[in-house]
């Protein structure tokens, strides 16, 4: 049977090659639960009808009768240094869409370009265009999360958010993964440990929480921690210095100021905020002369796939980006369905806080330490 390129199939038509009725029909193509009414042999010849005619469903009626648009929305904030498009939300969003087409639901980019307002978000909830909506590098101040929360009926998760409004976390164990950098040095007979940071407060409670586990286990494991081996802004002699106003990479600032200490002063290993101050740190040491790993170890925290591009390729903490997307769109897809088969399930909902765990990725910027005077190895 050909069709016009006029006439677009229909339910009707549909039925009338598969020799049922159209509601068979419906509950098939539209995967309801009814379908189950229809034998396996019924539901193949309702395919195959569909197929031969080209017939689509329409979205609207889906939605109708599935009472879902199957629809994850993102949503990042406007930040000069986020965006779907970056490396750090765009590992995130492959989990999410892993997630998705596990399920069955198609991925909304609600701020692409990172312009749009947080309203936007209301506004496709409000249009039913979305069941759930994950957000990503959301500022901890932010004052329009509790309110869209409350709005979406708890349809909301955030991954690596730090604020008081009551939605569903997935966040990564910042305070976990400085301090496994640490122990791992310690490992390798370091005991004069550096942390790179940033000067600025801006970066927030993820920042802070790095920082803190770095000192956490310096401590925990015995060991000195010099004001001076601490280039962050929790180090107020260090954010007011010279060298801290004088330029706004912090990687290439911080291993400066931290070569300068002197041979005897400056610290034999350096754990860094993250990947890419590592990266910038370990550019900064080689045009000082610096050998690395053999004169100074450093280690960064995400696990990025940039790290096996430098060279030396960089030791790092994993930040799970991938998993925890799919972690936050199952939870969205979790609280959607539940809501729709017991609606007062919104009103007893009570916030979920994942945390993901870090891992060591062994690569070559870090090797054993030889207190003894002799050259590091490398391992």
């Amino acid at each position: 049977m050909l069709r016009s390129a006029r006439h677009k199939p229909t339910l009707k038509d549909v039925a009338k090659l598969a020799r049922c009725s159209t509601a068979v029909v419906s509950t098939v193509v539209n995967n309801a639960r009814g379908n189950t009414l229809a034998s396996p042999q019924m539901q193949q010849r309702v395919r195959e009808a569909a197929r031969k005619l080209g017939y689509r469903p329409n979205f609207a009626s889906r939605s109708l009768i599935r009472r879902s648009a199957q629809t994850i929305g993102i949503y990042v904030p406007h930040d000069p240094w986020a965006g779907l498009g970056m490396r750090y939300e765009g590992a995130i969003v492959q989990g999410i869409e892993q997630a998705c087409r596990g399920h069955g639901y198609d991925v909304l980019a609600i701020n692409l370009s990172g312009a749009g307002a947080p309203e936007t978000c209301a506004q496709k909830f409000a249009e039913q265009r979305i069941d759930g909506l994950v957000l990503l590098h959301v500022d901890h101040v932010s004052d329009w999360v509790e309110p869209l929360v409350q709005q979406a009926s708890n349809h909301v998760v955030a991954v690596n958010y730090y604020g008081d409004a009551p939605v569903d976390r997935v966040n990564f164990d910042d305070r976990a993964a400085t301090s496994m950098a640490v122990k791992h040095l310690v490992a390798l007979g370091h005991r004069k440990i550096g942390y790179i940071g940033s000067r600025r407060a801006s970066w927030g409670p993820g920042a802070d929480l790095r920082c803190a586990g770095y000192r956490d286990a310096m401590v925990q494991l015995g060991l000195v921690v010099k004001d001076q081996w601490v280039w962050d802004f929790t180090n107020p002699e260090l954010v007011s210095s010279p060298e801290a106003d004088a330029s706004k990479d912090d990687g290439s600032a911080g291993a400066l100021h931290l070569w300068q200490l002197g041979e005897h002063e400056r610290p034999t290993a350096i754990v860094a905020y993250s990947d890419t101050l590592a990266i910038r740190a370990m550019r900064q040491l080689r045009r000082l002369g610096c050998r690395i790993p053999q004169d100074i170890s450093v280690v960064g925290i995400d696990g990025s796939d940039v790290g096996e591009l430098v060279w030396p390729q960089l030791t790092s903490i994993l930040q799970p980006f991938a998993a925890m997307g799919r972690k936050a769109t199952e939870l969205v897809i979790q609280n959607a369905t539940a809501a729709r088969h017991r609606p007062s399930t919104a009103l007893e909902h009570r916030p979920i806080h994942e945390m993901a765990v870090p891992e060591l990725v062994v690569r070559e910027s870090a090797c054993t330490y030889k207190p003894s005077g002799g050259p590091n190895e490398r391992v």
